[in-house]
């Protein structure tokens, strides 16, 4: 229920970004995230006798945030990069709001899905052993690889127009 919340939030954030609303919209959304951030943390425990698990989840759930702050990160500046590659190399007319389209998806819906779907479940919340390799194995697979097979066609594109002008 919550990744299509967040999916709606997006659409919504598609379509009312040109709008003179939007710096109001981004505070109110960057309240709402602190406020989810903040009940995602402690509200699981508030029934607990001390807060020993609390803090346990909560730096699992930090190392967490500092993982996929640098999955979108990267993601988000290899995919503007990418653009950018094409309006330079290609004189593609690459809109900002391409740009703008981009660091939505990158810098608020790939993170919050991903932070979500690696917070620790029921009993897991207590355990402390860390297993970010299927993770990070997964991240390398599913968006990284892609992202650098789509360099690798750009630069065989670019490569193929230099060699065809050539005299």
């Amino acid at each position: 229920l919550l990744h299509a919340l967040l999916v709606a939030d997006a659409v919504f954030l598609y379509h009312q970004m040109t709008g003179t609303r939007f710096v109001d919209i981004a505070i109110a959304h960057a309240a709402g995230i602190l406020a989810l951030g903040l009940s995602v943390l402690f509200l699981p425990f508030f029934r607990e006798k001390d807060d020993i698990p609390a803090w346990n989840f909560t730096q699992n759930a930090i190392g967490t945030l500092a993982i996929v702050a640098l999955v979108a990160a990267t993601m988000c500046g290899g995919l503007s990069l990418l653009a950018f590659s094409l309006h330079k190399l290609f004189d593609i007319d690459i809109s900002h709001k391409c740009y703008l389209y981009i660091l939505i998806l990158c810098g608020e819906l790939l993170p919050a899905l991903l932070f979500l779907g690696l917070l620790p479940q029921d009993e897991a919340k207590h355990d402390r052993t860390p297993q970010p390799t299927a993770f990070l194995s997964g991240i390398i697979h599913y968006l990284f690889l892609p992202l650098a097979g789509c360099y690798l066609v750009v630069l065989y594109v670019y490569a193929g127009t230099i060699i065809a002008r050539w005299e």
